[in-house]
């Protein structure tokens, strides 16, 4: 199909999930010519899809990595990436993002357990992760003043309640 859109799936998901989601993006996306990245040992699952163009074996037997690149996806750069998520806001896929980062594309989607696709901007997902880094040093930071205040006035009602004296 000369002039239709690519689109690469990401499987991150279990194939059970997959059943489910792929005629919704399927149908969500028409005019697109579908791929799909999955661990080796899924490549023979996978056959079964109607609809998908090719499929790209991960080669690694770990999780999605950013630093390990997928071989053998296409030079040029997808019209979009999806990556599948088993629940409904992603948590815990923070992997799958990055990696799906890695791979050239116009657009990034996640596919949530109801097959809704959220457009993910790059640009505010590392945004939001440095915010949360800053917020986390920030509280880390508040805890130490803490303890350097509260840790010397345990110490001393310790002493008090040992020694039997009530301080006043």
């Amino acid at each position: 199909m000369k002039g239709a859109k690519r689109a690469l799936i990401i499987r991150s998901a279990s194939f059970q999930q997959l059943d489910q989601n792929l005629p919704g993006i399927q149908q969500q996306m028409p005019g697109y010519i579908f791929d799909l990245l999955t661990h080796e040992h899924g490549v023979k699952l996978a056959e079964k899809y109607e609809g998908i163009n090719k499929i790209i074996p991960y080669p690694y037997k770990q999780s999605f990595n950013k630093k390990l690149k997928a071989i053998g996806l296409p030079s040029e750069s997808y019209d979009a990436v999806i990556y599948v998520v088993t629940n409904m806001t992603g948590v815990g896929f923070w992997n799958v993002l990055q990696f799906a980062f890695t791979i050239p594309a116009n657009q990034y989607f996640q596919c949530n357990m109801h097959t809704e696709l959220k457009t993910i901007n790059k640009a505010q997902v590392y945004k939001d992760a440095f915010l949360r880094w800053i917020q986390r040093f920030i509280s880390l930071i508040a805890t130490g003043l803490c303890s350097v205040i509260i840790i010397p006035y345990l110490i001393f009602k310790f002493i008090q309640i040992r020694t039997g004296s009530s301080g006043e």
